[in-house]
């Protein structure tokens, strides 16, 4: 049995249902009020495995070597992406950040392959570079970004991202209940130093991720889809201020890591969000 056949095969509606969660994942909906129980969503052992498969098949069938490299070598000709590549790339770049953030929730370490992370990363810093016109960095992430796509790095990658040994689903839900707690210092004060923040960013990207991927799975849960649809607007809020971060640093304007401050708007949906694990 190969790697690959050892892990559940979905429809190609279920693939599209869930990028379609992945792609408003960080659109904010005011309308949409947190659950009054039941906001942790622990799932059990099969539907973790579930979970797992289906955004693995999502990166597996929808990242293809050659199309990102394509993608890249247009990049190093002409220094900037037409509209539909950007399209094209910021899709490929959101299927690899959905399958780290599933790696970093149900693996037995929760931590993400390290091929895997340094490709997300420097497809991150690539978009920042290119959107903001800033050569020497485009040309460093460039340079970079090709060594992880040799064709013997990415089977390695996909080696690994097969090959994933799953947590518990008791533990993975402990995980999650302890992510949601990490999150009340960032709360209680009133500036945060640059880990921090970009720390509790991490935290609402991530449990997005699972609550998108387990209400395409289970469409009737209606905690599934307030919990991703609530949390989505803390992720967009935050990653708006992370991208004015970037575009700063790399402007010289200021360090990454700078102190910051949350928007009373975000704490306040931190606030609801904390709160609301708590009761479970």
């Amino acid at each position: 049995m190969s790697a690959e056949s050892r892990w559940q095969h979905f429809p190609q509606h279920t693939l599209e249902q869930l990028f379609a969660a992945i792609e408003v994942d960080d659109v904010v909906d005011e309308q949409v009020s947190l659950p009054d129980s039941g906001a942790l969503l622990c799932a059990n052992d099969q539907q973790i495995r579930q979970c797992y498969s289906l955004c693995l098949q999502l990166w597996l069938d929808g990242v293809s070597r050659r199309a990102l490299l394509e993608l890249v070598m247009s990049l190093k000709q002409h220094g900037d992406l037409t509209p539909d590549e950007r399209r094209r790339f910021k899709a490929i770049r959101a299927k690899f950040k959905h399958l780290r953030f599933a790696q970093r929730l149900f693996s037995k370490n929760h931590e993400c392959g390290w091929r895997l992370h340094r490709t997300t990363v420097m497809m991150g810093k690539l978009q920042d570079a290119f959107r903001g016109g800033h050569q020497a960095e485009l040309d460093r992430c460039i340079r970079k970004i090709r060594q992880l796509l040799l064709p013997p790095v990415w089977a390695l990658m996909r080696r690994d991202a097969c090959r994933l040994p799953l947590d518990s689903a008791s533990a993975i839900c402990d995980y999650r209940q302890r992510c949601f707690q990490s999150l009340a210092p960032s709360i209680a004060s009133p500036v945060l130093d640059g880990k921090r923040f970009h720390d509790t960013r991490k935290i609402v990207s991530q449990q997005v991720a699972y609550y998108d991927t387990f209400r395409t799975l289970y469409p009737d849960n209606e905690v599934a889809r307030r919990m991703s649809r609530f949390m989505a607007a803390i992720n967009g809020l935050m990653g708006d201020r992370h991208d004015e971060i970037i575009e700063a640093t790399l402007k010289g304007e200021r360090a990454y890591d700078d102190n910051e401050s949350l928007s009373e708007d975000v704490r306040w949906r931190l606030e609801q969000l904390v709160g609301a694990m708590s009761r479970d």
